[in-house]
């Protein structure tokens, strides 16, 4: 970890709940200004070669957000992400939600050939994983992936990493 705040603070406690809104305040304040920036610094270390790979990692997890998860929407999905990675194989997202589409595919009974997607879900989790291991989006990725497939104690170990990098994922804490 980096020290990130101090600062001494002397004041009336006569109102010891407006002192801690003030403390707050000022923590947040500059705390948060130093995350965003060490977020923005680290998104531009993990980006695309080519922006229809971002695109394709984009549709898959629009799919998981509107719950339009169905054995319609999935083969085009699983399409795009199979050639994006392809196409972009230093990526960890993409290989990353690959897995977790695969899983999640699989475990929804979609699948026709479930050993299959599994043991292309369980490849494209480990690339995805290797990529960006200390990353808490590619944990949040990883750790659901993980959790679709069965491996819960894995899933929560990745999970909460992620939470450490960054406490307020909602979709992190969801899991």
């Amino acid at each position: 970890g980096n020290h990130l705040w101090a600062e001494k603070y002397d004041a009336d406690l006569g109102d010891l709940f407006a002192v801690q809104d003030e403390v707050i305040d000022r923590i947040t304040a500059r705390v948060g200004a130093q995350m965003s920036s060490a977020e923005f610094a680290r998104a531009k270390q993990i980006r695309p070669e080519d922006l229809s790979t971002w695109e394709a990692v984009q549709r898959a997890l629009g799919i998981f957000s509107t719950d339009a998860l169905s054995p319609a929407t999935l083969p085009g999905i699983l399409k795009d992400l199979r050639q994006a990675a392809e196409r972009d194989p230093d990526y960890p997202y993409v290989h990353s939600v690959l897995a977790w589409t695969l899983f999640s595919f699989a475990s929804s009974g979609y699948s026709t050939d479930w050993a299959a997607d599994f043991s292309e879900a369980d490849k494209h989790l480990k690339i995805g994983y290797r990529l960006a291991k200390d990353d808490p989006l590619n944990l949040l990725y990883c750790g659901a992936a993980f959790s679709h497939s069965g491996r819960q104690e894995r899933a929560i170990d990745l999970l909460t990493r992620s939470l450490a990098g960054n406490p307020f994922s909602a979709d992190a804490l969801l899991y």
